[in-house]
């Protein structure tokens, strides 16, 4: 088995010395990662330990994050802290129709 980065990318927004997110593939359940034509970036995290997702967005600063419960996740009444863009919207819901499944059987096993 290899340690080699499976995928890399280049930070395309500026984002004022703020450096965007590391991200462990042992941390996290599920990543999504967004670049729209204007190359604005966002990293969708699904942290399985803390049942919590992040929203990060280089556009409005790597450093701030939104953070979405796993009620929140399965409800699918969030709010990030960043105006998004329509593309940027269905991205969204397409990483929550994909992670719908696991926080069903989590939640079926945590009550």
């Amino acid at each position: 088995m290899s340690n080699d980065p499976f995928f890399t990318v280049t930070e395309s927004t500026s984002s004022e010395g703020e450096k965007p997110p590391e991200i462990s593939q042992s941390q996290y359940g599920y990543t999504s990662y967004f670049e729209n034509e204007h190359g604005d970036q966002l990293v969708f995290l699904y942290d399985r330990e803390a049942g919590e997702a992040h929203v990060y967005n280089g556009r409005s600063g790597w450093g701030e994050k939104s953070s979405i419960g796993r009620q929140q996740l399965l409800d699918g009444d969030f709010h990030v802290h960043y105006e998004q863009k329509p593309e940027e919207k269905r991205w969204l819901f397409a990483c929550l129709q994909a992670l719908q499944p696991q926080l069903e059987m989590e939640w079926d096993r945590t009550g």
